[in-house]
């Protein structure tokens, strides 16, 4: 039986796979905390060092 943990990384790998093979990237913002959560392939189309989670003010 599959759990709800495995089918959300499956859901994960497949994203981000796509990502990858489609030259994209996605982001969040938190605005309460000034965070921005960034994938590899936002990080690397924006030239900067991959790190999951930034302050926004990193992309000002």
């Amino acid at each position: 039986m599959t759990t709800s943990d495995e089918i959300h990384r499956q859901i994960v790998d497949r994203l981000s796979a796509a990502q990858a093979a489609g030259g994209i990237g996605s982001f969040a913002i938190d605005i309460a905390n000034d965070l921005v959560v960034a994938t590899p392939e936002f990080s690397r189309l924006y030239g900067l060092d991959h790190i999951n989670i930034r302050p926004a003010t990193d992309l000002r």
